[in-house]
C-alpha cells in the first residue's frame, strides 16, 4: 500500500507521480467536482512499450477500489481507495476539506485489492 500525499489547502486539483511495484510509471491527477460534491482521479499510466493510457473520470467512493467497475476497459497494476484516518470517519461523507485529513487515499497492489475484495465480497 502507497499512501499519497494530498493537502486540499493547497488546490482543488493536483497532480501526483509515482511508480507501481511492477515498475509501471502513474501521474494521478487528484480533482474536486463542485457540482457532485465528490473526489475524482484521472490516471495516465506509461506502459513498458512506451506508449501511455489514460482513464478519466474515476470517482472516489470512501473505502471502495475506484476502478472496480472499470477493470474490464482500463488495464491497471493495482487499484486506488479512500481510507479513514480516524475510525470516526469511515461513515461520514468525504467532503473538500476531508481527503488528506480524516481520509486518505492510497494505492493498493493487485495483490492487496484482490485480498480487499475477497475480504469484502466484492467481483
Amino acid at each position: 500500500m502507497l499512501r499519497l500525499r494530498f493537502d486540499p489547502n493547497l488546490s482543488a486539483r493536483q497532480i501526483t507521480r509515482f511508480v507501481t511495484t511492477d515498475g509501471t510509471p502513474v501521474v494521478l491527477t487528484i480533482y474536486w467536482n463542485e457540482r457532485s460534491q465528490f473526489w475524482y482521479i484521472d490516471i495516465l499510466q506509461t506502459l513498458k512499450d512506451g506508449s501511455t493510457t489514460i482513464f478519466s473520470g474515476a470517482k472516489l467512493t470512501p473505502s471502495y477500489p475506484a476502478l472496480v467497475g472499470v477493470k474490464n476497459l482500463f488495464s491497471f497494476p493495482g487499484d486506488f481507495i479512500l481510507l479513514p484516518t480516524q475510525s470516526t470517519a469511515k461513515d461520514a461523507p468525504v467532503g473538500y476539506k476531508d481527503l488528506g485529513v480524516t481520509w486518505f487515499l492510497c494505492w493498493i497492489s493487485e495483490a492487496e485489492s484482490t485480498t480487499w475484495k475477497a475480504s469484502h465480497g466484492v467481483r
